[in-house]
């Protein structure tokens, strides 16, 4: 234990432990994002598009009723008053209505929307936060997060640090500007625009 404590004591001092221009991209990533994710902009149910309606309402059924069926969720009443006969982003089979979106993405958020309700953070009690940390936690994050493995990446080419953050900076914002500055919602699988 002692060589431990010694080993601390050695190199705190002498090394830094987190590097300013490291995290420069993912926090100007955070910075540009979270004001502009669709909750904040857009918080009435009504101005929310289908697809991300249909999402919603696959979170809130997986999580709440352990089903994928979305009759019961009041996302799906939204999408259904937009078209009574057949609602968009849905599709009915045996008279139950599911999304019609691969259920990867709304089973991970389920799974974080889960622990949301156990926090007592629900769909009916916060409609306009829990949506927005759903956004956060799906599109915002990872693209932080891939800032930073692209900047880590760089010392592969050998670049110094004030250009493996413009490395950084540039590759996240032109390959995610669309995403993150026009759209701003929940992401598409496999990315598409």
């Amino acid at each position: 234990m002692n060589f431990v404590l010694d080993y601390f004591r050695r190199n705190y001092r002498t090394r830094t432990m987190v590097r300013p221009l490291a995290l420069a991209s993912p926090i100007l990533v955070l910075i540009l994002a979270l004001p502009l994710l669709r909750p904040l902009r857009t918080p009435d149910v009504e101005d929310i598009s289908s697809n991300e309606l249909s999402r919603l309402a696959a979170v809130q059924s997986m999580a709440e009723s352990g089903t994928q069926a979305i009759n019961n969720s009041p996302f799906f009443q939204t999408l259904r008053s937009r078209d009574r006969q057949h609602p968009p982003d849905t599709v009915k089979i045996y008279g139950k209505y599911y999304s019609d979106k691969p259920p990867v993405l709304a089973a991970l958020l389920a799974w974080i929307y889960g622990g949301m309700m156990r926090c007592g953070l629900t769909f009916q009690n916060n409609p306009s936060l829990v949506p927005y940390l759903l956004t956060l936690l799906a599109a915002a994050l990872p693209v932080a997060g891939a800032a930073g493995l692209i900047y880590r990446m760089g010392r592969l080419f050998e670049l110094q640090r004030p250009l493996r953050t413009a490395l950084a900076a540039v590759v996240v914002f032109r390959e995610r500007a669309d995403h993150l500055f026009r759209r701003a919602q929940l992401p598409r699988p496999g990315g598409g625009r």
